[in-house]
């Protein structure tokens, strides 16, 4: 793509046109999977802004499958729909094959540079929505929190003039350029 991404960074909604095991050029199994655009999402409710037909392209996603990807891999089946019980059922060639293929799925457009510095398309399934969750503060601590931004604390104080070496205050006509 060296006249740029054609898509723009954000939500987009997706078709499986097709799924596969296999190895990446490093021996690394991963899930291939093929998409097409269809257009872009513009809100939570699943509105969908669809691209015409002459601007629905197929992009490819690719999942390495390592300890480390796992519990990632784990979340994205489960965000697209996956029901079956071991990964490898994805695979066409699986005797109880699970087929993905024409389901809608929510992806997630980014740009990134490649190794030659130009600007392309990262593809990943949407992780939707994610609930943010932090430790609770105590009631101490909230009261703390509340003395220290109260309302008078909020006053901001003029800065302070400037000031020669010798602590004298100086304004701009004392600058000599």
């Amino acid at each position: 793509m060296a006249n740029g991404p054609f898509y723009d960074v954000g939500l987009h909604i997706g078709e499986i046109k097709q799924h596969a095991l296999g190895k990446a050029q490093t021996g690394t199994p991963q899930i291939v999977w093929l998409v097409k655009i269809l257009g872009v999402s513009l809100d939570d409710a699943g509105t969908i802004d669809s691209f015409r037909p002459n601007q629905q392209y197929e992009r490819r996603i690719y999942m390495a499958l390592t300890e480390r990807t796992a519990p990632f891999v784990s979340e994205a089946l489960q965000n697209i729909g996956f029901e079956g019980e071991k990964i490898s059922q994805l695979d066409p060639g699986h005797p109880q094959h699970v087929s993905m293929i024409g389901n809608q799925v929510n992806l997630w457009c980014s740009h990134e540079r490649d190794q030659k510095g130009d600007l392309r398309e990262k593809w990943q399934f949407s992780r939707g929505p994610q609930k943010l969750e932090l430790p609770s503060l105590n009631a101490k601590e909230v009261r703390e929190l509340d003395a220290l931004f109260g309302k008078g604390n909020r006053q901001t104080k003029p800065p302070a003039p400037a000031q020669n070496i010798h602590g004298e205050e100086i304004d701009d006509s004392d600058i000599p350029f």
